[in-house]
């Protein structure tokens, strides 16, 4: 049975320089029952928030689009996809940048909102850990200048059914 706090791996994805697929490693925030919600302990890849810096929200945004599709059918076997759980993501108002949320979605894999970050993690340190290696992995740039350039570096979050 997992517990808050654990680490597993579950799924495999390109992490090192290369095509190799690793294990992922999760580290489970939250658990009920068997119901366990993990975000990837490493950075896992690095793409934009959308094509276009515009006004669009989580509910329209490419990362939306290929974290619940071409990364979800890359990191995860047909079994391991089922595990997955389809998920309420409430998209909430940005109150210190005055971004309106949009709609909530239902999702398999997400980011965290603001208010989900700040009450797993205790400082931008711990919301950030996994970033630098995952840049050295891949040979990126600084953090400062992968976001400043457009990037938009993420670990994965999902909400996972386990076995006992």
């Amino acid at each position: 049975m997992i517990k808050r706090g654990d680490y597993v791996k579950f799924g495999r994805y390109p992490q090192n320089r290369g095509a190799v697929k690793d294990p992922i490693e999760w580290l489970a925030l939250e658990v009920n029952g068997y119901e366990a919600l993990l975000i990837s302990r490493f950075s896992l890849d690095s793409r934009p928030y959308h094509h276009e810096h515009t006004d669009i929200t989580w509910e329209d945004c490419d990362l939306r689009k290929w974290l619940n599709h071409d990364f979800l059918k890359t990191a995860f076997s047909d079994e391991e996809r089922q595990r997955i759980r389809l998920s309420e993501t409430v998209n909430d108002h940005n109150p210190k940048y005055g971004v309106r949320g949009g709609n909530n979605t239902r999702d398999r894999v997400f980011c965290l909102s603001i208010a989900e970050a700040e009450r797993y993690f205790k400082n931008g340190r711990e919301r950030s850990a996994g970033l630098l290696l995952w840049q050295k992995r891949k040979g990126q740039l600084p953090a400062m200048k992968v976001i400043a350039g457009g990037g938009c570096v993420r670990r994965a979050v999902m909400r996972e059914m386990h076995r006992a």
